[in-house]
């Protein structure tokens, strides 16, 4: 699960241990560019509703990253 702490909001943290649990190397850059390209109220952190609209957009990963 992605919210850690039971906030109802996804930090930079939950992020980061979720991808590492999956394998998925991030660095700090690329959390920077995730959460900027996902978070659309600036607070640094995504609610529930952004990110149900990355779910539903395909914003997680680039376009051109996807599997086709």
């Amino acid at each position: 699960m992605l919210d850690v702490g039971g906030r109802q909001l996804i930090s930079r943290d939950d992020i980061r241990f979720f991808m590492r649990d999956l394998g998925i190397p991030v660095d700090e850059n690329g959390l920077d560019a995730l959460i900027r390209r996902l978070d659309h109220d600036g607070d640094e952190r995504l609610s529930y509703s952004e990110f149900l609209e990355a779910c539903a957009t395909g914003g997680i990963a680039p376009r051109e990253s996807l599997p086709r």
